[in-house]
């Protein structure tokens, strides 16, 4: 606000009001192409608008406004808690900082931003900066620890007796309150920010304390006891020349008797009730303010600094300048001065007034500089330093900050009269010289967004931000694209980048220099225009950019009429058709990347895909179009069967519906050596393959019931494994009831065992060849005798076939070695020694 802007156009000179947001501007018509106007007050950025006789008109370019903060809850915090900045232009926020500390910040609002507080912050200014300028908090932020804080009373004063409120914050736990001299009070804590507290009797005025378990806290501001004694809270000024009043305000002064400083007494005057007027004497020094009454002596806190009548600076405006720059020095007893010195470097000035002088800068080399005011009594070094800048030109501000070719553009500053050409980018820009302190330049064709740069025969100065272009965005590649995928934006002046916008989605590129934007497509993408935001405006993209769909996953991938399918996959948002084959299909939008359709009667397998207006996507797999048959499988058989007798197996397949089953293929796994008499059934195709017999059932209707006959006749006896399995192409929804197992026992002749001593330390087994499948179970002693107790497992094999008997040969280590035999159920203890 405050800065003058020029605009540009036809038709101007009818123009009745020029408006920044909301808010009117002062203007003045130059010509009916040209008329300046100044920002004002509550201005917000985006375009100009100007009202004429006819109609009004917005600028083509968005202008930005510096922030402004209007305030900030709340007033005061402690680490940790969060803190929102009420303002205007605040979504163009760069960066946040309360004093010295730069905080992190999200922008809920043009109008709103909210931080929180570090574990290292300290009291301070808010700041909030963007490329159109700064602003700062007109109030400071207090930053509290955990100790209660008192903020003030309600009223500020009262008499003893009296009920008053305690106003503050993290007043839960407070234990004591006391006034002034260290007088306890009955109080009631209302709220964590209210206590009400009755005035203890005899109180005296002063500051009021309060104690917790967090810690002691004590009001900035006193009480005002009424009906005590005096009280002074403001004197001014508190810095005071021999000879100068001192105004003394507070209540009761009437009763003052005497008033000192320090230990010094000074003549005093009652005003009022509520104010003292004093004067300081000569020799008179510095120290606390004391009110003396009849009843009591005040002792008050307030500092009164006697300069007597040595020079005193309180200000320097501007704080510093280029040696031949004049300086505005205000303070006390400035006409005492008789000259001004920086170290060796004598200052040249003028008296104007006792409180203000004139300073013209030395020639010194660039540096921070105190100064010594000289008089006939002596010398007094200022607390104010002075800044002496290099002697070339300095740019402090300039405006606009954005435009394009052609605009014309003010730099403010010192020293631009040595300006000997300005360059952006590159490009020579035409200027005038308006004053020492004001060029007025073009911005070149051909510039980008850059620094502006003051070429004078010292060297270079540069504008501290840069002078940004209104974006421009020529093309996208490509411009569909599917989620995970690059895309690439071009075109010109994207320095700066404060946005990538993707209809109302933030995208965050990965790349980005002036010309170049890259970025992946997110999965929360929608087909749209993308919008660039930087400092010099926004800009839309030619043309909107298309997010593929993209299939990943069908579930199931099989099923019947009336099954429901879930498709997932990205970009499926703008999905309009969902095809099955050729035939297109209902479906609905479950969740985000996630569509269902159900499998409707008389469809075919075949492929899945969806369409939108940007394209198209498949499934990964086929889904396959089954017909519903529930079939099921029982199995009957002999309990118990006898080797070499045929033994009978009856099959049972039963379709319960409700479609009918085709080509339903029963298979039959066999062990070993077992031999099948094939029976001619009708409506079933056999053909064994190895092991297995096959049953081909051609057709079984809903409610029919099929059963196989399979006659086997085996060579052994023992256990044996059998496993029945139904298969069919149609869709079965209870598939558990299509599989059986089987353990047959087959019976043979009672075993037949030989042990025979060979030799020393070899016996052999040998047993009828009819026990296929028996293997005995051998342990052997790890000693000697029969008693032993520790035996260890041998290995059964090799055993061989020798004509219709199994025969295993055993090696003992010893003639005195046991063996234990576990063999068809009975245990047999020997040995080579024994017979």
């Amino acid at each position: 606000p405050g800065v003058i802007v020029e605009i540009t156009g036809e038709g101007l000179s009818s123009t009745r009001s020029v408006r920044f947001g909301v808010a009117e501007a002062a203007f003045e018509v130059v010509s009916d192409q040209f008329l300046r106007a100044i920002v004002p007050v509550g201005a917000t950025s985006g375009p100009i608008t100007i009202q004429g006789e006819s109609g009004s008109a917005l600028s083509f370019d968005l202008f930005e406004v510096a922030p402004w903060i209007e305030g900030f809850e709340p007033e005061m915090g402690k680490p940790g808690d969060s803190i929102r900045l009420r303002g205007l232009n605040l979504s163009q926020a760069t960066s946040l900082w309360l004093g010295p500390r730069e905080l992190d910040f999200v922008k809920l609002a043009d109008t709103l931003l909210e931080a929180t507080l570090p574990a290292d912050i300290t009291s301070g200014f808010f700041r909030v900066e963007s490329e159109a300028g700064w602003a700062e908090s007109q109030a400071s932020f207090r930053v509290i620890g955990p100790e209660p804080v008192v903020t003030g009373f309600h009223p500020n004063q009262a008499a003893s007796g009296s009920m008053i409120t305690i106003q503050g914050v993290q007043f839960n736990g407070v234990s004591d309150v006391w006034f002034a001299d260290n007088q306890p009070a009955r109080f009631s804590v209302v709220a964590d920010t209210q206590i009400m507290v009755q005035v203890p009797e005899g109180a005296v005025s002063g500051r009021v304390q309060l104690s917790s378990v967090m810690g002691v806290a004590v009001s900035e501001t006193p009480f005002l006891v009424l009906g005590s004694g005096p009280f002074a809270d403001a004197v001014e000024p508190t810095q005071v020349s021999y000879d100068e009043s001192l105004i003394i305000s507070g209540i009761h002064l009437g009763q003052v008797s005497a008033v000192y400083i320090g230990p010094q007494l000074i003549p005093h005057t009652l005003v009022a009730d509520t104010q003292l007027h004093a004067t300081l004497p000569e020799g008179v020094t510095s120290g606390n303010l004391i009110l003396q009454s009849i009843h009591r002596r005040a002792d008050t806190e307030i500092f009164i600094e006697v300069v007597g009548n040595d020079p005193l600076v309180a200000q320097l405006e501007p704080p510093g300048g280029i040696p031949g720059d004049t300086l505005i020095l205000t303070g006390k007893n400035l006409n005492a001065v008789q000259s001004v010195w920086s170290g060796n470097v004598e200052w040249g000035f003028e008296s104007v007034a006792s409180s203000q002088m004139n300073l013209t800068v030395p020639a010194l080399t660039p540096g921070s500089y105190p100064m010594e005011l000289r008089t006939s009594q002596g010398s007094v070094l200022s607390a104010v330093r002075v800044e002496v800048y290099d002697y070339q030109p300095i740019i402090r501000s300039f405006h606009p900050q954005v435009g394009q070719a052609l605009t014309t553009v003010i730099i403010e500053g010192t020293g631009l009269n040595l300006v000997q050409e300005v360059m952006m980018a590159g490009r020579i820009a035409s200027f005038e010289k308006v004053a020492d302190t004001q060029i007025r330049m073009e911005v070149p064709p051909g510039a980008t967004s850059s620094t502006i740069d003051l070429i004078h025969a010292g060297g270079t100065v540069a504008t501290g931000s840069l002078f940004y272009f209104s974006p421009i965005m020529d093309s996208l590649q490509p411009i569909k694209a599917r989620v995970g995928e690059e895309v690439t934006l071009l075109g010109r002046h994207f320095q700066g980048l404060e946005g990538l916008q993707w209809n109302d989605l933030d995208i965050h590129p990965i790349h980005q220099d002036g010309e170049r934007i890259l970025f992946i497509v997110p999965k929360e993408a929608r087909s749209g225009d993308l919008t660039v935001v930087t400092p010099g405006g926004r800009v839309v993209s030619p043309q909107p950019l298309g997010v593929l769909p993209q299939l990943d996953a069908m579930e199931p991938v099989m099923g019947p009429a009336g099954t429901l399918v879930t498709l997932s996959g990205s970009g499926l948002g703008e999905v309009t058709a969902l095809l099955l084959g050729e035939l297109s299909l209902p479906f609905e939008r479950t969740a985000d990347g996630e569509l269902q359709w159900v499998v409707p009667s008389l469809a075919a397998s075949g492929v899945v895909s969806v369409v939108s207006p940007v394209g198209f996507s498949t499934a990964p797999q086929l889904f396959e179009v089954r017909d519903l048959a529930d079939l099921s499988l029982e199995v009957t058989g002999p309990a118990e069967a006898v080797w070499r007798q045929p033994r009978t197996y009856l099959i049972q397949i039963t379709n319960q519906g409700p479609s009918i089953a085709r080509e339903v293929l029963v298979q039959h796994q066999l062990p070993q050596s077992i031999e099948y008499r094939p029976i001619v059934q009708p409506g079933v195709v056999t053909e064994r393959l190895g092991n297995v017999i096959m049953d081909t059932i051609l057709q079984l209707g809903p409610g029919q019931t099929l059963t196989i006959e399979h006659v086997l006749e085996t060579p052994n006896y023992g256990l044996e494994n059998h496993r029945f399995e139904t298969i069919s192409a149609t869709f079965d929804p209870t598939p558990d009831d299509r599989q059986q197992d089987w353990l047959q026992v087959i019976t043979g002749p009672i075993p037949a065992l030989s042990i025979q001593t060979k030799g020393p330390k070899t016996v052999a087994l040998s047993w009828d060849a009819a026990l296929r499948g028996v293997s005995p179970r051998l342990m052997q002693s790890r000693g000697f005798g029969p008693e032993m107790d520790d035996w260890e497992p041998l290995d059964n094999s090799p055993f061989n076939l020798l004509g219709d008997h199994y025969v295993l040969i055993l090696e003992a280590p010893s003639s005195q070695t046991f063996f234990r035999l576990f063999f068809e159920g009975s245990e047999y203890l020997f040995s080579p020694s024994l017979p």
